[in-house]
């Protein structure tokens, strides 16, 4: 009798000891399912700031091609203003040296035929 006590009492342990594994390898993997999960969910935050990285650089750079872009216009128009002023200024000095001369001819027209 001893003998098959012995044995079912094994039997009890032994079935105990694969019940307790069992318990073991579940928490085991729902442990493992939530660190994959939360590595998962990282990965996703980690892939989420990267692009949002990515499109402030896009927008910073845009914004860096409109600013010089603008420079560039802004000196184009500069340079076209002081030319149109410097064409009208030159425009000018030739009406005045014009007129001058046609006064100067008219002077001396009218000291040609002024008695002495």
């Amino acid at each position: 009798m001893m003998e098959r006590e012995k044995v079912r009492l094994k039997a009890i342990a032994d079935a105990e000891k694969t019940r307790l594994k069992a318990i073991a390898d579940a928490e085991k993997a729902r442990l493992k399912a939530i660190a994959d999960a939360e590595k998962a969910a990282e990965r996703a935050r980690l892939k989420e700031v990267a692009e949002v990285e990515k499109a402030r650089k896009k927008a910073e750079a845009e914004l860096e091609r409109a600013h010089k872009k603008a420079v560039v216009e802004l000196e184009h128009a500069r340079r076209k203003a002081l030319a149109e002023e410097e064409r009208e200024h030159k425009k000018a000095e030739k009406a005045a040296l014009t007129i001058a001369k046609k006064r100067k001819q008219k002077e001396t027209h009218l000291d040609e035929n002024t008695p002495l």
